[in-house]
């Protein structure tokens, strides 16, 4: 109803002011809908993101075998990647008592500092390695094996099968007890990273492997 004193001026005011209500109604409900639109965009987003993380996925591992016979003792070190996807290998690390060690001769010096020499040994470097799932790498093998195998006895500063043995021994107590810790760094494909190690068998997630890489030849 118009009021009797209304003039026309206000009367157009009035008429705009419910036009501007109608028309806004629409463009409310048009954001609300962009809104729902764009959440909903960004879920599938994210889950497609950690569908495909989930399908290349490498989980490292370390495992050690005891080699005990009548007439061998020894011990094997090895890491695999248990998981679906690609392990880059960004870091590999021993630690004695906390402390960084730089080979395994420096490692086995250490454990038995009285030995003749040289210990003889099978190793392989696993850092800065790509490991495809389902491989394995033996990161290192001692054992007195290599004395029937080899005629290394007689060489010149060459550890001897009995001081071979006892640096085994040291090695399984070390590893036994966490004193020995074998350190790996590794990443996805997706530059998501993980540290495991001998001690701690559970990879822990980590933003990069930088603070892990050392110059070392393991």
């Amino acid at each position: 109803m118009t009021k009797p004193d209304e003039t026309p001026e206000a009367k157009q005011s009035r008429l705009l002011v419910r036009l501007s209500i109608l028309q806004l109604i629409p463009a409310v409900v048009g954001i609300f809908i962009a809104t729902l639109a764009l959440y909903a965009a960004l879920n599938e987003s994210d889950a497609v993101r950690k569908q495909q993380q989930a399908s290349v996925w490498p989980h490292m591992q370390v495992d050690l075998t005891n080699i005990t016979t009548n007439d061998t003792t020894g011990i094997t070190i090895n890491v695999s990647n248990r998981g679906i996807g690609p392990a880059r290998v960004r870091a590999a690390n021993i630690q004695l008592n906390g402390e960084q060690m730089v080979s395994w001769q420096g490692l086995f010096e250490q454990l038995q500092p009285e030995a003749s020499g040289f210990f003889p040994r099978n190793d392989s470097r696993v850092g800065h390695t790509v490991l495809v799932p389902g491989s394995s790498v033996e990161v290192v093998k001692v054992s007195t094996e290599f004395f029937d195998l080899y005629d290394i006895a007689a060489l010149e500063g060459i550890s001897t099968p009995e001081e071979t043995a006892s640096l085994v021994l040291s090695l399984r107590e070390a590893f036994r007890d966490d004193s020995l810790e074998l350190e790996l760094c590794y990443c996805s494909v997706f530059d998501d990273c993980w540290r495991v190690s001998s001690a701690n068998r559970d990879p822990q997630p980590i933003e990069t492997c930088a603070a892990y890489i050392r110059e070392n030849r393991f």
